[in-house]
């Protein structure tokens, strides 16, 4: 016959022994455990953080003689606080039209200028408006396009290049050019126009 002690002393070693498969099964699936990574999980981990793409990060200095495309937001926003010139709602006015900039981490990447005086032909409308394109910029030619409602002047600027070839490469655009387009309105005014990177696009032309 078993003493008492004996038996209790089997008790307690069932006990041990379940509480010992309690603990292990709590580490097995706690979350909050590291586990061991198999050496293709290591690899794929290691490789997603290689391949990761870095941020695109833009030039930062004027090109323009008084403010604009290419330009940094900050230059824009001081240019207004010279004489015939005021900045608000994101919008640089001066005395013959205002504009408002596409932005990109804080600089200027494209240009819609709205004219506040009427303005008749296209030569009138670059002259006033050429200030604030890069300084370098070079005529390649000019189109007429919508039955003559649209002229474009493609351009072409090396420190615009410099400054926003992040966004050519990005967008498959040839490096160097872009492009400014004016708008006529019912009145064969031109009203408005558009400054941007690479040529301007019509599909119904």
């Amino acid at each position: 016959m078993f003493s008492i002690k004996k038996i209790m002393n089997i008790i307690f070693g069932y006990i041990g022994v379940a509480v010992l498969i309690f603990i292990f099964m709590e580490l097995t699936f706690d979350e909050s455990v590291p586990t061991a990574v198999s050496s293709s999980e290591k690899e794929e981990i290691e490789s997603s953080i290689e391949n990761k793409p870095e941020p695109i990060v833009l030039e930062s200095k004027q090109i323009t003689l008084k403010s604009g495309m290419g330009d940094p937001v900050d230059v824009i926003k001081n240019q207004g606080k010279t004489e015939g010139y005021s900045y608000s709602q994101a919008k640089l006015i001066g005395p013959d039209f205002k504009f408002q900039c596409g932005r990109f981490n804080e600089t200027c990447t494209d240009l819609t200028i709205y004219f506040t005086k009427e303005v008749t032909s296209p030569e009138e409308a670059f002259e006033l408006v050429k200030d604030h394109l890069p300084t370098d910029l070079e005529i390649l030619g000019t189109e007429s396009k919508k039955d003559g409602t649209v002229i474009v002047y493609n351009l072409k600027s090396e420190s615009l290049y410099e400054v926003l070839e992040p966004l050519y490469k990005m967008d498959g655009i040839e490096e160097a050019t872009f492009h400014l387009s004016l708008r006529y309105n019912s009145d064969e005014k031109i009203f408005a126009a558009v400054a941007k990177i690479g040529e301007e696009k019509f599909f119904n032309d």
